[in-house]
């Protein structure tokens, strides 16, 4: 069993068999923009992040079981989330996609996190990253509003003005 993983804000499967993929974490790379306290600094792990999940399987095995997801950091034993769909049975030639939402999905920290899917006694993985990005005080560039323009008059305008 081989799979294909990728992350996205929204992912809904049609009638046509199409899925619909808004907001795609390209890389399978989410990058959380935290804020600033008033003390200066982000607020402390973990963070709340709502993430949908598409796992497509290939290669499923064909003998109906039990499929489970499991999300887990890299350096963590214990799964941070899990989803069983039962009875699922492979199809030669054929895909299984997953759509797995998860609101909120509790992140300990950055770093790796891996998906592994298990069904009889196949199993496969895939990779995701979680990055955290803060403002920096130093670096942020206020403007002040621009001085207003002078509105440019016509030709006609000025030579009328020019007779007066």
């Amino acid at each position: 069993m081989k799979m294909k993983l990728l992350l996205a804000d929204h992912i809904e499967a049609l009638a046509s068999t199409k899925l619909l993929v808004v907001g795609l974490f390209p890389d399978n790379v989410v990058v959380l923009d935290l804020p600033l306290l008033a003390d200066g600094n982000p607020p402390p792990p973990p963070y709340a992040v709502d993430i949908t999940l598409l796992c497509t399987l290939l290669d499923v095995p064909e003998e109906q079981g039990d499929l489970q997801i499991e999300v887990q950091a890299a350096d963590a034993g214990t799964p941070l989330a899990r989803i069983v769909m039962p009875q699922v049975k492979g199809e030669p030639g054929k895909s299984t996609n997953v759509i797995a939402k998860l609101s909120p999905f509790p992140v300990p920290k950055a770093g790796m996190y891996f998906v592994r899917a298990t069904t009889g006694d196949s199993s496969t993985e895939d990779t995701f990253e979680v990055r955290v990005r803060t403002p920096q005080p130093d670096r942020i560039i206020t403007r002040s509003a621009p001085a207003p323009r002078k509105q440019a008059r016509s030709p006609a305008a000025r030579r009328s003005k020019a007779t007066n």
